[in-house]
């Protein structure tokens, strides 16, 4: 919210310079409707939520959505319930990344996180710094995997193979 704040104070400054604000959340709940997650991602475009797969507070307040997808556009009434802002990122336990998920794949985690006995304890912060960590192997071992396979890092003054498709790192798709 302070993010939207601020942005909304520069915005109203009409200064020629705008500041690029970026924001991580770690285990955030929602915090506005569908209009404010729209304002503020208009005004904040940099955000990221990362949600411990298993952590409850991301999915509450619980929003509607299977509900709201059905209604006709031109309905007020669609823009009732919380809506996340910015882009979601589910971190696994295994350290995989799921970058801007599908409305099915949110729709699958928060079902299954609001049955789970564990989804409270989930939104610890050393359950999160145990998930950071694991992707942060998995960086390490697909870099290893890498200098193995073509002779040098996918970074640095190694341009001819930076942009090979088949290579995707963590800071590649943050930049996405």
């Amino acid at each position: 919210l302070a993010a939207y704040d601020l942005a909304k104070s520069i915005y109203s400054m009409k200064s020629s310079k705008q500041a690029h604000i970026r924001v991580y959340t770690m285990g955030c709940p929602r915090v506005g409707n569908v209009r404010f997650a729209k304002l503020f991602n208009k005004l904040v475009p940099d955000c990221w939520n990362v949600i411990n797969d298993n952590d409850i507070v991301p999915a509450i307040p619980h929003s509607p959505t299977a509900i709201r997808s059905r209604l006709p556009f031109f309905c007020p009434c669609r823009d009732t319930g919380y809506k996340r802002h910015g882009r979601a990122v589910i971190l696994k336990e295994n350290g995989e990344l799921i970058i801007n998920p599908s409305k099915g794949a949110k729709y699958r985690r928060e079902a299954k996180v609001l049955r789970l006995k564990s989804a409270i304890d989930s939104h610890m912060t050393k359950y999160y710094r145990n998930h950071i960590r694991a992707a942060i192997r998995n960086e390490i071992k697909l870099e290893e995997t890498r200098i193995k396979k073509y002779g040098g890092p996918a970074t640095g003054g190694d341009q001819k193979h930076k942009h090979n498709s088949d290579w995707v790192t963590l800071d590649d798709l943050l930049e996405r």
